[in-house]
């Protein structure tokens, strides 16, 4: 699915974890799915891009189109997200890691995506406390980087969307 920007996040601790609902497939085998790439979220709840994504300079210029190396996602309540429901599909409340940008239809892009029910893993309310926790303030980037409860993938993730933010408001100043 496209994203269409209206805005970016001002601060980059604004970006680190968002509440939002997420489109899946779930099969009769437990397994939940995106509806587009029918990429598969890991047992322990997380979607990652295997392609790692370009550094985003467009972004800053409204009605950019992002799609690529990004996972899509809602916002919480988004009045319009029932509207892209089909048959087998379901929305999830997850949480985006790494926003890099909203759109005009109360959704966003992110580099990371967690889906608390798609977490199948002994520390899965451990885990799912730890990210509601994360309060987007000073000093989650670093818990977030050396927590034990988030997979190596999903940090370097997030180390690229903080190398990714830093350039971007290099080109600000």
């Amino acid at each position: 699915m496209c994203l269409y920007v209206s805005h970016v996040p001002t601060k980059f601790n604004d970006s680190l974890v968002v509440p939002a609902q997420k489109m899946l497939y779930t099969s009769r085998f437990g397994l939940f799915r995106t509806v587009y790439f029918m990429a598969e979220v890991s047992q322990a709840g997380f979607l990652v891009p295997s392609y790692k994504g370009d550094y985003l300079k467009h972004p800053l210029l409204p009605d950019a189109a992002l799609a690529r190396g990004l996972i899509h996602s809602f916002n919480r309540n988004a009045p319009n997200a029932m509207f892209y429901l089909n048959r087998g599909w379901a929305l999830f409340k997850s949480y985006s890691i790494g926003v890099c940008a909203y759109g005009y239809s109360s959704d966003n892009v992110s580099r990371a995506i967690y889906v608390p029910a798609a977490d199948k893993t002994k520390q899965s309310v451990e885990r799912l406390k730890f990210i509601k926790n994360i309060k987007n303030k000073e000093g989650d980037y670093e818990k977030l980087l050396d927590s034990d409860l988030i997979p190596k993938r999903v940090k370097e993730a997030l180390e690229f969307h903080k190398k990714n933010y830093d350039m971007i408001m290099s080109l600000l100043e």
